[in-house]
């Protein structure tokens, strides 16, 4: 008892930093129709993927949404990637006119990244003894699937994605070159930085600490959510909005609440896949040489006081590919588009109608 409730307050004061959800909170704001709100959840079952590791993840399934009407040449399809830690269900406020993606104009289909608790994840895996590690390289190969064998797509308009969405663009560049005409990725990298890395692993082992020592998920969940609002946007901003002695109401938002969803093997699962995303392993760690792989149109959207997703690899990709860049400058962080949403939705409106 001594020793569990010692670790819980270790974990309280010296948790580090972490990734979390990057729309959720303007996805979940947002008006939504309410044909759009409870649009069908539906599932691909490919089978057996064969991982980037080599094992197997068994029975695998794709969660998506569609919005939109394909038209008759197919070259309207906008494959829209999940967040970490988001959901299909999630991105739907994200979609509409004057906003990310118009679906009057796009047949638009939401993907459920693997280990998201809707897609193939350790809390609805077959196998409950072992979940083999995933990679954002594998959550593509499985986006692949889904959009050749169940959608018989040879080509696509664009695929758009933020955070671990964004990686898994980046992925998609140098993966399928191509198969896309244009890539979207906002406020995420091609490679993630060291500090990045970091963060990752030591969410990582502060999650495994909580399973091990049978603490409960809501313990996981009030650690994620402090760091998440610490680290997601700018010390100068929360200084800002909060003065020292009004810190408890900062604290407020903290509530631990738990997700069926999202438990703490899924957000592990999701973790140890973008602390190994390097889009530059199959170019001998040359970021130049995956750029010359790249085929089609590229507009990259990045917060330059992002500290949870760093933006130099990308800015530097940015000028190798010579593509468009939109550099965000506020006190936002890595919710940097959240603050500009009009001039981003904006931009990713003119980008997809070039």
């Amino acid at each position: 008892m001594k020793k569990s409730l010692l670790l819980f307050l270790v974990l309280l004061v010296f948790a580090p930093f972490t990734h979390h959800t990057t729309f959720k909170n303007i996805a979940s704001s947002n008006h939504i129709a309410p044909s759009k709100r409870f649009s069908v959840q539906q599932y691909y079952n490919l089978g057996e993927l064969t991982l980037v590791s080599g094992e197997i993840l068994k029975d695998t399934k794709v969660g998506f949404r569609t919005f939109g009407k394909m038209n008759a040449e197919k070259s309207n399809v906008v494959a829209y990637l999940s967040w970490y830690e988001g959901s299909s269900q999630e991105m739907i406020g994200l979609l509409g006119s004057n906003k990310f993606i118009d679906t009057n104009k796009y047949f638009t289909i939401l993907v459920d990244a693997l280990g998201n608790g809707v897609s193939t994840s350790p809390s609805n895996y077959v196998d409950k003894q072992h979940f083999p590690d995933i990679s954002i390289e594998d959550m593509v190969n499985s986006q692949y699937q889904l959009l050749t064998k169940h959608f018989k797509l040879e080509k696509i308009h664009a695929i758009v994605g933020g955070s671990m969405g964004g990686m898994q663009v980046f992925q998609w560049m140098v993966s399928y070159p191509g198969f896309s005409k244009k890539y979207l990725p906002y406020v995420g990298t091609p490679v993630l930085s060291s500090v990045n890395k970091v963060m990752m692993e030591s969410s990582k082992d502060i999650l495994g600490a909580v399973a091990k020592y049978g603490l409960p998920d809501s313990v996981a969940t009030k650690i994620y959510g402090m760091n998440f609002y610490l680290w997601s946007r700018t010390p100068h901003q929360y200084d800002s909005l909060y003065t020292p002695w009004k810190y408890q109401s900062l604290l407020g938002f903290v509530s631990g609440r738990t997700s069926d969803r999202m438990t703490t093997g899924n957000r592990i699962a999701q973790l140890n896949a973008m602390s190994h995303h390097d889009i530059t392993r199959k170019f001998n760690g040359n970021l130049e040489a995956a750029a010359k792989s790249v085929v089609g149109e590229v507009f990259i959207i990045v917060s330059e006081t992002d500290h949870l997703v760093l933006p130099y690899q990308s800015i530097q990709f940015a000028k190798y590919l010579k593509c468009g860049l939109l550099v965000l400058q506020n006190d936002c962080g890595h919710l940097g588009p959240n603050c500009e949403m009009e001039r981003v939705s904006r931009a990713i409106s003119e980008f997809l109608a070039e």
